[in-house]
């Protein structure tokens, strides 16, 4: 990677295992804008992934723009200047990881978790919960299905916030209404009142 790289176009950026040196790491990941290959973070034991907190758009049309997979500790994801989020079928793909359990314990990976919603392609905007932003697969040896419940409680938990979100703004928008409604009865009746003074004052 060329020093001052901004964008990666060709080749898909992989985070793998541990590095000696983490801050020089992310110090050179902090340049990064823009990546069109998508992003594979596998097998870390970083439980908080901040490596790429300066990235503002991950595209990938040959799979999923974002893949953590087998990070057995990861409780976070800090992406916080993440704007677009594209894949080809999936925007994020978490396969045998910890994080979408985290998801569903802790509100602060909830939000970390609709923030990377929030950066899904426009087209999946107005939909709750959608199999093109996300796509858990289970470990092979599962006694529980423990991933999958976690996926329906996520979905839950995205549906019930987009639900309150929702109510919130249309009640918002009847207030404004019921305000402007207020205040065009009080112009008027104002206006009835001054009318009704220059007839009084006129028939004296």
């Amino acid at each position: 990677m060329e020093e001052d790289c901004v964008i990666i176009e060709k080749s898909k950026l992989i985070i793998t295992g541990e590095y000696d040196d983490v801050e020089s790491v992310k110090e050179t990941l902090a340049k990064i804008r823009v990546i069109e290959a998508g992003v594979e973070v596998v097998g870390t034991s970083y439980e908080v992934f901040d490596f790429l907190r300066q990235v503002e758009e991950i595209k990938n049309p040959n799979g999923p723009a974002l893949t953590f997979k087998n990070n057995k500790n990861l409780k976070s994801i800090k992406m916080e200047n993440l704007k677009l989020l594209a894949g080809k079928e999936e925007d994020v793909l978490f396969d045998n990881d910890n994080f979408p359990i985290e998801v569903y314990e802790n509100s602060n990976a909830l939000q970390e978790m609709l923030h990377l919603k929030a950066a899904a392609r426009p087209s999946l905007a107005n939909k709750k919960c959608s199999v093109e932003f996300i796509r858990i697969v289970e470990p092979e040896v599962s006694g529980s299905g423990w991933l999958l419940y976690t996926l329906i409680a996520t979905c839950v938990v995205l549906t019930v916030f987009v639900s309150f979100q929702t109510f919130y703004l249309v009640k918002e928008k009847r207030k404004k209404k019921k305000k402007k409604k207020s205040k065009m009865s009080k112009r008027k009746k104002k206006s009835k009142e001054r009318s009704r003074r220059s007839r009084r004052e006129e028939l004296k």
